[in-house]
This record gives structure tokens, sequence and C-alpha cells, in this order.
């Protein structure tokens, strides 16, 4: 093949490439509007029912919409590792992190008849906690997936200096000759159906982009109906003298007011609520016009902003944040809520300098992030 051949080969695939992008980035904003609606009165619906073959009814809804989020937040992943994320790394203290993890997977691993089990000294390691906990969280993920009796091990091993993170199942095993495959993005080696309950494939593709990011590599080291090891060899570190890695402590709702900007009405009214449950007050607006207007008539008296990222034609939401900020000359906690999973999207929210939490958000995890901006 010639020169010029090979150009036009590799032009024809960057394009495809981000054609792939943009489109993923496109679906999952269109889809993450009604589904943070849903998640959000879902969790207004749980509050109020006492009726018990209501809830019964609830769980399994609460199922189906949990799996609906796991897609949407394997796209984001790929959305931001395509947005050229950089890693921080800092010392991580593996123990907790693998603790937390394990108590939050084990009902899931409960509900399908698994026992999932710590083997974890108190070790630490340099990583990014962020990223690290997401290629976990995959592991996890599709070692419960794909193992149908036994268990799944969360484990630390430490040789020369590093510490090795193993996840290890008794599940179906991969074949030698398909083990490379599996990385790479939308395979799925046992789901002919395709049964979105499985995922879309991406996620242990996502494990080795963080884990390139990283700087480490992922090993596997699988038999066909005995189960899996997938492995990540970390740096070591000294443990740091403060974390707040494990911090299940229980958190106040601060109070306060709130000023909402979403210009998705069932997702706004539904924000109101669940804040008002939590004892804030809230003042709404649907654009960042209108946001100014309102915020300039209440004096700026705000303890937090809440914002969406794309407000229709007018001003966006990090453009509307920055402008209260400067009229209001104060220190003003911004957290932006968006559906937008495009590469200039994230880069640009991410740019500003404001607390960034991507569409469908679980109620429990915005709670929390807004009591820490307002005890800051």
């Amino acid at each position: 093949m010639r020169v010029s051949e090979l150009a036009a080969a590799r032009s024809d695939a960057e394009h495809a490439y981000q054609a792939k992008s943009r489109f993923l980035a496109a679906a999952s904003h269109d889809l993450r509007q009604p589904v943070q609606s849903l998640v959000l009165l879902m969790a207004l619906v749980e509050q109020q029912t006492a009726n018990p073959e209501a809830r019964s009814t609830l769980v399994m809804m609460r199922k189906a919409l949990d799996a609906l989020k796991s897609l949407l937040t394997s796209i984001l992943d790929v959305s931001r590792l395509d947005a050229g994320v950089e890693a921080q790394p800092e010392p991580v203290d593996l123990a907790a992190m693998l603790r937390r993890l394990a108590l939050e997977y084990r009902p899931k691993a409960d509900e399908v008849g698994l026992v999932l089990r710590v083997a974890a000294p108190d070790w630490w390691a340099t990583a990014d906690p962020a990223l690290l906990e997401r290629a976990i969280r995959n592991l996890i993920d599709n070692a419960i997936r794909y193992t149908r009796t036994g268990g799944v091990l969360l484990g630390l091993r430490r040789r020369n200096g590093r510490v090795r993170i193993d996840v290890v199942d008794t599940g179906i095993g991969i074949p030698r000759e398909r083990q490379a495959d599996i990385f790479e993005e939308f395979v799925q080696l046992n789901n002919p159906g395709r049964d979105p309950g499985r995922g879309l494939g991406l996620g242990l593709a996502i494990v080795a982009r963080i884990a390139k990011l990283l700087g480490v590599a992922v090993e596997l080291h699988s038999n066909v109906g005995r189960g899996s090891r997938f492995s990540l060899a970390l740096p070591g570190a000294e443990a740091a003298l403060a974390t707040e890695e494990g911090d299940a402590a229980e958190f106040e709702d601060p109070g306060g007011r709130v000023l909402i900007i979403e210009d998705n009405a069932i997702v706004a009214h539904s924000l109101e609520r669940v804040l008002a449950g939590w004892g804030y007050e809230t003042v709404t607006a649907s654009t960042g016009e209108e946001a100014l207007r309102l915020a300039e008539g209440e004096c700026w008296r705000f303890g937090a902003v809440l914002t969406d990222q794309h407000l229709g034609a007018g001003l966006s939401g990090v453009d509307t944040a920055r402008e209260i900020v400067r009229r209001s000359a104060r220190f003003l906690p911004v957290l932006v809520v968006s559906g937008d999973t495009s590469t200039e999207g994230i880069s640009m929210i991410a740019a500003s300098g404001f607390q960034i939490m991507h569409k469908p958000i679980a109620p429990e995890a915005l709670r929390r992030n807004l009591a820490r901006l307002l005890s800051e």
C-alpha cells in the first residue's frame, strides 16, 4: 500500500472514531434528561410508599433503572477518556477503598447467591483515586455478572515495592485465544442475545484505558470453567496522615438557599421536591438570563448554585454561574449537573473550576455533594 493510501485510510479511521464519539455523546445526553427525572422521582416515591406490594414493585423498577444508569455510565466513561483526562496521582488507601466497595456491592452479590469477600491488609499505593475506583468498579461488576456459583474476592498482594489489586472470581472463565479480545470496545463473549443487563461490552475496554493512564498494565489469568483473576499492580506509597477514604461518617444537611437553574421542567420540579425534603429552600430559573434576574432580585442571597449546563439558546450554565459569582463579588459554591458527555463539553466544564456531576445523579450523591459545598 502506498503512503497516500495509508494516509487516506488513517484519515478515514480518525473520522469514523470522531463520528462514533459524537454519536455516543449526543445519544447519551438525550437519554440522561428523562433518566435523571426518573431517578429523582423514584426516590420521592420510595420515601412516600409504605405498602409492601408496592415497594416490591418499586424494587424491580429500581433494578431496571440501575441497569440503564450503568449503560449510560459506561458511555460517559468513554467520553471522559476521549476528552483526554489526565491522571492526578496521590496516596490511596487501597484497603479502605476495597472495603467500601465490598460493602456497596455485597447486596448485589447476595441477590445472585455469591459470596463477596475482602482480603486487604492496610496498604497504600500511588494512583488517581477516581480513575482507580472506576476501574475496580468495572472489574467487580464484570466478576458478579459472569459468575454463577461461588464468589468474588477483592485482595491485595505486595511485591518489589508494588501493591497488586486482585479481583478474583469463580466464574465461567475466558478462553486463552479470546483473552486479548475482551479489552476491545463492545466485545462480549457470553451475551449473544445482547441482554442490556449485561452492559454494552465497554467495561474492560475502559479498565484497559484507565490502566494505561495510570501507567500500569491489566494482568489477566483465567481458566475456562474455573474463573478469572484481573490485577493492577501499582507503585506502593506511605500512608497519608489523613484521608477521606472510607468516609462513611454521617453528615448533616446544612440547609440554606439554593438557586436551581434547569430548563427541563420535570427535572427542575423533582430537584425542588428532593431538596425541600433535605431542608433546603430553593429558587428556580429555567434560563441563564432568568437566573441572573432572580439572583439580583434576591440580592445574591444564596448558599450555592445548582445548574444544568445546556439551558437552551441563551447563556450556558457555566457562563451564568460565572456571571452570578462576578456580580455577587463573593465566593459562591457552584455545582454543574450536566448530561453533556461530549469531549468538548467535559473539557469546557472542567476548565471552569466548578464542581461537576454527570446525569443521571443518584439523590444520595447529590445530597452529599451539596452538603460538602455548603460546609466549605
